[in-house]
């Protein structure tokens, strides 16, 4: 559904909060466009938003809210996030660049943070008024909102106010079952991939007489063509430059010229060609990613398997409602299907990515169990969840005889039919409340084994080929999430190593200290690969705009004149030149805000306390506990560090990096005081 909004009770009047709802959707730009024209016309200049009722925002959405804060940070006011969730966080850095991105986890964070300016909870009925509910009424006046049926100025202010039709996967599914109105089927999917920020504008021709031909006439693809003939070899969406020009009709030459798509999408029924649907995207950003393709490939996919209404329609009375409940709970799955597509790409770890497929397979059946294991050498660990977890003792699935029958096993098999030679194997998995048992494999690469125990909320006709499908997509996005990690961790290496080599010099002894350091804070931490790699990133490139290798970081307060000038820019430069390069956020915040201090005394701009980002205030520890351990020992830069946590350090995080220290074999003889 379209986005809402909600007033926040705040006391005082410094701080607006609002609550937003929904999902950012066709529409709602204006929407929130006009919302920050208004508040910027009452002076309310500090924005919290509550963003952990908001179900999608993309990157069109984030681009929204990056220019809300750009006229906001303008007029010297801020916007800051609650409940912000790591995707739609990435989503808000690649949208803000330099511009500044507050995300708190809880409204009680965001009270501590804004102290006075959001008080205590407690506060009068006056204030709450003035500072929420009323202002956020007086903002939305406008809108037109249908209050026939609302009782109260509350329920007024709480109602959906609808700018747009939000249109969901299964009002796709519908109008491709209906069939039979072209013009309503092209609207459908155009919204709803609108609102999933998948594309533009898009384009529907359906087949009418020898043309595949668009709802207003204005664009025809004859269905012999070159496009025709490549999509339906191909069928997967494709950009113009997959289709060969030798192949192209003059008029699908002369289209493609007008038309310049993006991307070009097959709609498949029953193995024939029914469509060509054109996709542009929104913006100046005009190239789909892999998990984009692969997300349309899945609604294509998906659109191919629903049944016709004729169909359905051709069974006898007795049978029909039957048939048309198998044909909703085909739906759900077939939505199922799609949205574990779309989510596993944004899986950030082996953890996560088995929490997204729970998750997203929880609309069809609840994973009452789960178990992965890799009995290979891919270096994932294994991962448990429900009742797989009950026991401490692992699943033995190593072993000749074991391996074997996981490479001749080519579809998902009940547990319990499992052959009487594996009879220990299969107990202990019955004993897990396991079901089924699958072999993930792509590209004749084995990827793993998982187990699963579903309870279906209403079981399939044929639940092995459905999970079988499932496991299908799982194997791809764990293949990509693999091989993507490996390729990052590769190129970090690579980069560590050409920066830092043998550690020949102090500087480049200090630069591999404080990575090690960082690896460990955020291995403490339990920040996800992708996280880990931006901080050690950081830390490594932290110094990059400095010019004067002979400076001793330890003793910059006391420079002066022209060495301390230049010395001070050092974060700036280093910022822009990691700008110029396109960097993380997260990579960009260390190389700017490392010389910052908690006390607010640092430099380039003097914050102070958890302002400063999460990572700038990690590879300061390191890097402190690194210039201090190459001159001393590690039991000299703990102390180091105790003596700095809340002047120039984070205490908290002090702490936490000592404990950690502790336990390290290789210092645990040092530190055996400081582990109690």
């Amino acid at each position: 559904m379209p986005i809402r909004f909600e007033p926040l009770e705040l006391p005082g009047t410094d701080v607006f909060g609002i609550r937003v709802h929904g999902a950012f959707g066709r529409g709602d730009r204006q929407k929130l466009l006009d919302l920050a024209k208004k508040c910027l016309e009452r002076e309310k200049l500090r924005l919290l938003l509550d963003c952990s009722d908001l179900d999608s925002l993309g990157g069109r959405g984030a681009g929204v809210l990056a220019d809300l804060q750009k006229d906001l940070t303008g007029r010297g006011g801020e916007v800051v996030f609650v409940g912000v969730g790591p995707v739609m966080q990435r989503f808000l850095a690649q949208k803000f660049g330099d511009l500044p991105l507050r995300c708190l986890d809880s409204l009680n964070e965001a009270r501590v943070v804004f102290g006075s300016a959001v008080g205590a909870s407690g506060g009068s009925s006056a204030k709450k008024h003035a500072g929420g509910e009323a202002a956020l009424d007086d903002l939305l006046d406008d809108y037109e909102v249908d209050d026939a049926n609302l009782s109260s100025d509350k329920e007024r202010r709480t109602a959906d106010l609808v700018t747009a039709v939000y249109v969901s996967l299964d009002d796709v599914l519908s109008a491709v079952a209906e069939g039979g109105n072209h013009a309503a089927f092209g609207e459908a999917l155009g919204v709803m991939l609108d609102a999933h920020d998948l594309a533009g504008e898009t384009i529907c021709c359906l087949a009418e007489g020898e043309h595949f031909v668009s709802p207003d006439g204005a664009w025809r693809v004859p269905q012999r063509g070159g496009i025709a003939e490549t999509l339906l070899e191909i069928r997967r969406p494709l950009t113009m430059l997959d289709i060969e020009n030798g192949r192209l009709w003059d008029e699908e030459s002369q289209l493609l010229e007008d038309l310049r798509p993006d991307l070009l999408m097959p709609l498949l029924r029953h193995e024939d060609l029914a469509g060509v649907v054109f996709l542009k995207r929104a913006g100046d950003d005009h190239d789909y990613l892999l998990p984009e393709v692969f997300a349309l490939e899945m609604l294509q996919r998906l659109m191919d398997q629903v049944p016709d209404a004729e169909d359905v329609a051709a069974a006898d009375a007795a049978a029909r409602e039957a048939a048309a409940t198998v044909s909703r709970d085909r739906e759900t799955l077939l939505a199922v299907k799609l949205e574990l597509a779309r989510g596993l790409q944004d899986a950030q770890d082996l953890p996560h990515f088995w929490q997204v497929f729970i998750s997203r397979l929880r609309a069809a059946a609840e994973v009452t169990s789960l178990l992965f294991v890799d009995p290979g050498a891919s270096g994932l660990p294994a991962f448990a969840a429900g009742a797989a977890r009950r026991s401490d003792q692992p699943v033995d699935l190593s072993g000749e005889r074991i391996e074997t029958f996981f490479r001749t096993l080519e579809r998902p098999v009940e547990i319990e039919n499992m052959p009487a030679s594996f009879a220990a194997v299969r107990d202990e998995l019955l004993e897990r409340e396991l079901g089924w048992l699958a072999v993930l494999r792509q590209e004749e690469q084995t990827l793993g084994v998982v187990a699963l125990g579903l309870d279906w909320h209403g079981p399939p006709n044929e639940p092995g080929e459905e999970i079988h499908e499932l496991v299908e997509i799982t194997a791809e996005a764990l293949l990509r999430l693999r091989d993507g990690q490996q390729r990052a961790n590769m190129s970090l290496g690579l980069l560590e190593s050409l920066l830092v080599g043998e550690a020949e010099t102090e500087a480049h002894a200090v630069t591999q200290e404080t990575a090690r350091a960082v690896r460990l804070l955020a291995r403490e931490l339990g920040l996800p690969p992708d996280q880990e790699r931006d901080l050690v990133l950081g830390a490594l490139v932290r110094n990059v705009g400095q010019d004067q290798n002979d400076v001793d970081d330890l003793a910059s307060d006391q420079l002066t004149g022209e060495v301390w000038e230049a010395f001070r820019a050092h974060p700036d430069v280093g910022d822009q030149r990691m700008a110029e390069l396109d960097a993380p956020s997260a990579v960009r915040d260390a190389v700017r805000h490392h010389h910052e201090r908690f006390d607010g005394r640092g430099f380039p701009l003097g914050m102070s306390g958890r302002d400063i980002p999460l990572v700038a205030r990690l590879v300061a520890i390191a890097q402190h506990f690194a210039l201090v351990m190459h001159r001393d020992d590690a039991d000299q830069a703990v102390a180091a560090l105790q003596q700095e946590a809340g002047r120039s350090l984070d205490p908290d995080l002090v702490e936490i990096f000592v404990k950690a220290l502790s336990r390290e074999p290789a210092r645990s003889s040092l530190l055996t005081s400081l582990a109690s």
